[in-house]
């Protein structure tokens, strides 16, 4: 309720780069996620291309319905696309 500065600030950098996905179902905001193309806060410089998620999170009243698992497949899908082939992951 009371994040640290650096906290904020690294939320609203997300926030500013449009790094913020969210997840809506039948019209209901039920989870969101960060993607970067590059951290160099949590993994520092990295010679490798890769993505980095952050943040992903479902509503509570959504978990075990398998979303999870079709977020991660749509990054996945997605990162192919983009000739990107390492996904690293932020886990709390």
């Amino acid at each position: 309720l009371n994040p640290p500065e650096d906290k904020i600030n690294w939320i609203t950098q997300g926030i500013e780069n449009q790094e913020f996905n969210f997840v809506v179902k039948e019209n209901d905001l039920v989870g969101m996620y960060r993607l970067q193309n590059q951290d160099e806060l949590y993994w520092g410089l990295q010679s490798e291309k890769a993505a980095y998620l952050h943040s992903l999170v479902i509503k509570p009243e959504f978990s075990g319905g398998g979303l999870g698992r079709k977020i991660l497949q749509s990054i996945e899908n997605q990162l192919i696309n983009q000739n990107i082939h390492l996904l690293r992951l932020d886990c709390v």
